[in-house]
């Protein structure tokens, strides 16, 4: 990519961001339809990724260059969540940043379809992430490609057949 095409391309990122700030607080779904999918409040956003608050207060990390659409809740005209509620999500200045607080943890990656896998993730870098599976299988996710994180509770952890 040259310059100009770089320089457009941050402002055009820069844009996106200055959007979804003003939706922090909001009830929102990423993407519309699909596997990857979400519904729920909108709690931050960072340089390369958003958090999803979903049902039962999980967390869900979406990497931003993944997400193809936001749509608001029109229902829904004041935020959902005041600016000082005190929220429990990891808070890193990156998507590959957020590993380094799951590292040992069950997680699984993207929501849903023929890439969701569950796993524990056992070592993370800027580039590369490797999860554990049950099955006794070791797999690199090229982190490019990963479109979305979410912490396990115990509960679906111990959960008999969540691994894929």
């Amino acid at each position: 990519m040259n310059k100009k095409m770089s320089a457009n391309h941050q402002c055009n990122e820069d844009r996106f961001h200055s959007f979804l700030e003003s939706l922090k607080g909001r009830k929102v779904t990423i993407y519309r339809h699909g596997p990857e999918s979400k519904i729920g409040r909108l709690l931050d956003v960072q340089s390369d990724y958003i958090v999803l608050e979903v049902e039962n207060n999980k967390h869900v990390y979406y990497q931003i260059h993944h997400v193809k659409s936001v749509s608001e809740d029109t229902k829904a005209s004041r935020p959902v969540m005041e600016q000082d509620e005190e929220q429990d999500f990891i808070k890193e200045e990156s998507f590959s940043g957020l590993f380094r607080h799951l590292k040992n943890e069950s997680i699984q990656i993207n929501q849903g379809g023929p890439d969701m896998t569950v796993g524990r993730l056992v070592e993370s870098s800027n580039d590369f992430i490797v999860l554990a599976l049950e099955n006794n299988e070791i797999v690199y996710f090229n982190l490019h490609h990963v479109k979305s994180a979410l912490k396990l509770s115990l509960m679906i952890q111990n959960q008999p057949n969540r691994y894929h």
